[in-house]
């Protein structure tokens, strides 16, 4: 396991962490969850400051056969490994932006739900959204994505509009309707299953469908 860690940093940006001292705290903060049950304690938590650390991080851990888990939000009942593998932190990989030509937004992987909504406030436009503000927004949208939303613009995975993610491989790939449109499918509910994925589009809506302009 050393080996890997060594080969790991070695790869990772310098605004990238690695921790592996269990009794400090941003190590208890990075693997806090919303339920302590079978909460279990990594060798490491790796928190990748980009895109490229993340891959990196995929990459390494397929080569040297390292169980891990991806951790947006915290929320997850399930989302642990012990001492044999590690926790891949997104909270360093975080923003969203609005394209204005199409009002789609594009999120990225360690973005919670009220940073989502903060963001989107200005343009006066929302997305399909939970009302858990420290949610992660992709693993909602992978899982499904149920709000007091859906009855006007459907469940957050009828908005995921395309996607990057890191497969099996540790290879970088583009989804969306015009490239791997299967696996776009395949993210649309079942996400979690099919790689970890680094960012998504998603559709906005005008506050003006809620029926006022201030959301």
């Amino acid at each position: 396991m050393e080996a890997f860690i060594s080969s790991l940093t070695a790869r990772l940006s310098p605004a990238s962490k690695v921790l592996q001292d269990t009794t400090t705290s941003e190590f208890k903060a990075s693997l806090a969850r919303w339920s302590d049950i079978d909460v279990r304690v990594p060798y490491a938590i790796v928190r990748p400051a980009g895109e490229q650390d993340i891959v990196s991080t995929v990459q390494e851990a397929v080569k040297a056969g390292i169980p891990f888990v991806p951790a947006s939000g915290g929320h997850s009942p399930w989302s642990t490994v012990g001492q044999e593998g590690i926790v891949i932190d997104l909270s360093r990989y975080k923003g969203s932006s609005l394209h204005p030509e199409t009002s789609e937004a594009t999120v990225k992987g360690g973005t919670l739900m009220k940073e989502l909504e903060v963001s989107l406030h200005p343009h006066k436009r929302f997305a399909a959204a939970g009302n858990g503000n420290t949610v992660g927004v992709i693993p909602y949208y992978l899982g499904g994505g149920i709000s007091i939303y859906r009855p006007l613009i459907g469940f957050g995975s009828d908005n995921l509009i395309a996607a990057k993610l890191v497969n099996a491989k540790g290879e970088l790939v583009d989804v969306s309707e015009t490239e791997n449109s299967n696996l776009l499918w395949a993210l649309r509910g079942a996400g979690q299953f099919f790689g970890l994925v680094t960012e998504i589009t998603i559709k906005t809506y005008p506050y003006s469908l809620l029926g006022n302009e201030e959301g």
